[in-house]
């Protein structure tokens, strides 16, 4: 089973690394040109970094440039982009698949676990990560942290573990530094503690992932659109992981596989009529693993649910945020609130209630790597706050993962057996 949430920030890094590796590469003119256009087309730029302090740190890149490996210009630009405070802008800094280390990460509340692996270390997968290379996982995560825009700690928990399997990366801080790497796990009866994996090879294409079947409803349903269950309880169940869909895809030029993306709009129909059956008494509207897309279409769809009496009452909408609920997502929680009587359940948001966003993009001329950077600012509350906390705080343990349950949808049947 391949679970798509383990690549998600991966993906959004990643870029076609071929033509760079044996290629000289004007870094110089990219940091020129990057000091140029970046203030040209962000939204506002200077923020957060004064425009002194933008030249000054543009002037220390260009300085170390000539000396420095690809991959460190590369880290550093991208470390630079991070400081200047915009979760959406970024360089997509690349990485080759030979650079995975063969396990994937994800974070719980007792630690970071090993949620994918290739089969060739099976005895990995479930261990709790503590070490790479002798250094402790905390200490890896913060280095890993200055290559990203850190707004909470729900973002924090969502990204940074995705990063600890990425070798480049790793030996960008000096966590790597020969041709293996040694990873320490919590010790299991019978089972190393140590394991010693090969550093830039060709990736196995044999993994062993968690068994969808037995996982809890949430996890089972991301890698969809949107996905709705209406329960035996009368908890309508209607997970909706991108604010996108075929309308959305169509609209922005994509001509090919339209088929095979959901509609939106049915998805809306469904949801609709199904909450006019009587057998459904609340309804759980799951967005924790959205990272976002474009809102219009969910805030218009929220605006329906809301003129629905039976269910928008105290009680009858429980809305799901979590660390990966971020920038359009995020609007559309916000719509909930101000058009219902939503409560909102599960962990703080990866991202802010106002932020910058509406994504454009231009490539830098002599590395070819993409910048991406917003074009607006979301002001929608009159205060600054950096993440939108839930109304009952409800975190997934390890336990409750392996175990196929969630945690969510259990609190929220005891609160409903409050209200009875």
């Amino acid at each position: 089973m391949k679970q798509s949430f383990v690549f998600t920030f991966l993906l959004l890094l990643a870029t076609s690394l071929a033509a760079q590796e044996h290629k000289l590469i004007d870094w110089r003119g990219d940091i020129e040109y990057l000091r140029v256009m970046l203030p040209a087309r962000h939204a506002n730029i200077y923020f957060k970094v004064p425009k002194a302090e933008y030249e000054k740190g543009l002037d220390a890149l260009a300085a170390q440039a000539a000396d420095a490996t690809n991959l460190e210009n590369r880290l550093r630009i991208q470390q630079f982009i991070a400081s200047l405070g915009d979760s959406h802008t970024r360089l997509q800094w690349g990485y080759k698949s030979t650079e995975i280390l063969p396990f994937h990460v994800g974070y719980f509340t007792e630690g970071y676990f090993i949620n994918g692996v290739e089969k060739a270390y099976e005895s990995l997968h479930w261990r709790r990560l503590t070490h790479i290379n002798g250094t402790p996982i905390e200490q890896v995560a913060d280095s890993l942290a200055t290559l990203i825009t850190i707004d909470n700690v729900g973002m924090f928990r969502s990204r940074i573990p995705t990063m600890m399997s990425v070798a480049s990366t790793l030996r960008f801080f000096g966590f790597i530094d020969s041709d293996s790497v040694y990873i320490q796990v919590a010790p299991k009866a019978g089972m190393p503690d140590t394991y010693a994996l090969p550093v830039d090879r060709e990736r196995s294409k044999d993994w062993l992932y968690p068994d969808r079947s037995k996982l809890a409803h949430c996890w089972r349903g991301i890698g969809t659109y949107f996905n709705d269950t209406l329960m035996s309880d009368g908890l309508y169940f209607v997970q909706y992981n991108i604010c996108g869909g075929r309308e959305i895809s169509k609209k922005y030029g994509k001509k090919e596989g339209l088929a095979e993306i959901p509609s939106f709009k049915e998805f809306e129909k469904r949801v609709l009529k199904t909450l006019n059956r009587p057998e459904v008494k609340t309804l759980v509207f799951d967005m924790r693993f959205n990272g976002g897309g474009a809102s219009a279409q969910g805030t218009e769809m929220i605006k329906k649910i809301a003129k629905n009496k039976k269910i928008n009452r105290k009680g009858g909408i429980y809305v799901v945020i979590g660390r990966q609920t971020f920038s359009s997502a995020i609007l559309n929680t916000l719509d909930f609130l101000q058009n219902t009587d939503a409560i909102l359940i599960g962990e703080d948001t990866g991202g802010k209630p106002n932020h910058y966003g509406e994504i454009r993009s231009f490539d830098l001329p002599s590395s070819g790597l993409r910048v991406v950077y917003s074009t607006k600012y979301f002001v929608k509350e009159a205060t600054e706050r950096p993440t939108i906390e839930p109304d009952i705080r409800v975190e997934a343990s390890f336990q409750d993962y392996i175990n196929g349950i969630d945690p969510v949808l259990e609190r929220i049947r005891v609160e409903l057996g409050k209200r009875q």
